[in-house]
């Protein structure tokens, strides 16, 4: 609050590291002591300009773009920034992403000189290399032995070191051009149809800002990272908290995220309303349970007690998990964006609310309705410095989605309500159109759903035609684990706990929106990292 704006990335590192170099900036679980320790902002600058002397200098790699493939780690955010603030392009990739094929095409399409990661990706990124000879240089996070083809992270780190001693300052006084080219970043979706979206520092640097001035953040605040920080949401955000002195301490898994609560003990949390929602629906079976056990105690307890403010953001969340939360005495923050801006777009909180809102556009950003209809329902449309330069190599995709005007088409349906609090129906591809004109959106259906803790997910898709006319079904995944804890003495099949279920849905819906037809899927869906679900790989007709 009360910082003049930043409009690179650089310049955010250079002051942050310089007002709070005293102060933790990471806290990472050490191998040696099983404990999470602290990384200064001191450190991490120092880290961080040795290394991009050396990717620059040593490497030859000015100009160049360089992969990053790593679960979190401060060595993660290091790499991303001594690429941008003085070398080349980074081009974060998901460390989960598989086959390999499509790890190679990605890095292809890049044109990718170089690549960081971590040693658990050491076997699929040798054989990608062997693949790709415009990749010179393998760079491990890792110590690895006698692998003559891989350079030592940290070999680089002092090799770095001793070139600035030396008076080697060509990253440190680099200079940025902001609004060129800086990360390539590809979309989630089957690798064909999968964009690269091309950043500027112009467009995070902007965002960093803009959301971070109307956030309660604070000096020395202890934040957690849980989603992958090639997803834009949590690098932003991570930037964002770094430029106000808070640290970041870093999660080790999936698995080991109630330990790591109960270790760190954060006062803000950053995740996407799967996580949230899975969390819910645990505390309320334990409370089912136990009756003298409060939701406040509960839920304060399951984040390490210091928890203040929870920030979604990747999916919309539902009313009712926010107020169970907020029941709590913690704070809801939930932005709303996409890879190419940047990425929020508009955040709502509790001092601007509105029921079943994404909230309103964050400062520097615009929003408008494209075509809309009798009701104020059309597309979505954004306009600010954090809208993207483009996708790499495809001026046609490009000028589909930003106009003459720079108005971005986010390809979500929704409208304006008077107050300047902007709704989301749902995706425009994902919409179901019947005979009747009536146009049927899944998210208007699927959080109805969230009401039923023995339904573990489901979506809303077309459910093709009968007698000629189209309609809406439903897949449902049962959670197993909920139905045999909380309904072991029911004898009621699967089938007739979907069905129930669904008739219950029905009577609050309007009859042409009415689900028609079920199918009950056995394995939960397949998920981006983010936990969106991967549509486009769920088929009716194949289940």
């Amino acid at each position: 609050m009360g910082k003049r704006e930043m409009t690179n990335l650089k310049d955010i590192l250079t002051y942050s590291c310089s007002k709070y170099k005293d102060m933790s900036a990471f806290h990472e679980k050490s191998r040696a002591t099983g404990k999470y320790e602290p990384v200064t902002y001191k450190e991490f600058y120092d880290y961080t300009t040795a290394f991009g002397t050396a990717l620059r200098s040593e490497l030859g790699l000015l100009g160049k773009r360089v992969a990053i493939i790593s679960e979190n780690r401060y060595q993660w955010m290091v790499s991303y920034l001594a690429v941008i603030c003085g070398t080349g392009v980074a081009v974060p990739i998901d460390r989960s992403l598989s086959p390999a094929s499509d790890v190679a095409y990605m890095l292809e399409k890049a044109n990718c000189e170089a690549v960081i990661f971590s040693e658990s990706k050491t076997e699929m990124v040798e054989e990608i290399a062997k693949g790709l000879p415009a990749i010179k240089h393998l760079i491990c996070m890792d110590d690895i032995a006698g692998k003559t083809n891989i350079k030592s992270f940290w070999q680089l780190v002092e090799k770095g070191r001793e070139l600035i001693a030396n008076g080697d300052m060509s990253f440190v006084n680099a200079e940025i051009n902001e609004k060129e080219l800086a990360i390539l970043l590809f979309t989630s979706g089957t690798t064909a149809a999968s964009k690269a979206v091309m950043l500027s520092h112009y467009n995070i640097a902007t965002n960093v800002t803009s959301v971070g001035s109307v956030i309660d953040l604070r000096e020395g605040d202890v934040t957690y990272s849980l989603l992958p920080l090639h997803h834009t949401y949590e690098c932003m955000v991570e930037l964002m908290f770094l430029y106000n002195g808070a640290s970041v301490a870093v999660s080790e898994g999936l698995r080991y995220i109630p330990d790591n609560l109960q270790e760190v003990k954060p006062n803000i949390l950053v995740t996407v309303p799967a996580f949230l929602e899975k969390i819910i629906k645990k505390i309320t079976l334990i409370l089912g349970k136990d009756g003298n056990k409060s939701v406040t105690d509960m839920v304060r307890s399951s984040f390490g007690g210091n928890l203040r403010l929870i920030f979604s953001g990747a999916a919309q969340l539902d009313d009712k998990h926010r107020e169970f939360f907020q029941m709590a005495g913690i704070d809801m923050l939930i932005g709303y964006g996409l890879t190419e801006t940047s990425p929020v777009n508009t955040l709502l909180h509790n001092n601007e609310f509105s029921p079943v809102s994404i909230g309103k556009a964050i400062p520097g950003v615009e929003v408008k309705i494209a075509e809309p209809d009798e009701n104020g329902n059309g597309e979505i449309c954004v306009k600010g410095p954090n809208v993207m330069l483009g996708y790499l190599d495809d001026e046609e995709a490009t000028k589909a989605v930003i106009d003459g005007d720079g108005w971005f088409a986010t390809g979500d349906m929704g409208y304006i309500d008077v107050e300047g609090f902007v709704h989301i129906n749902g995706r425009r591809k994902e919409m179901i159109a019947l005979p009747n004109g009536k146009k049927v959106f899944p998210s208007d259906i699927e959080p109805m759903f969230n009401e039923y803790p023995m339904i573990k997910e489901a979506i809303i898709c077309n459910a093709g035609s009968q007698l000629g006319k189209e309609r809406v079904g439903a897949i449902v995944v049962i959670d197993n684990e909920y139905c045999e804890q909380a309904l072991s003495d029911e004898k009621k099949p699967a089938n007739k706990i979907v069905e129930d279920i669904i008739n219950e849905i029905n009577g609050k819906l309007a009859s042409y929106k009415r689900i028609r037809a079920f199918k009950i899927r056995d394995e939960e869906f397949p998920k981006t990292t983010t936990a969106k679900i991967k549509r486009h790989l769920i088929k009716w007709e194949a289940l």
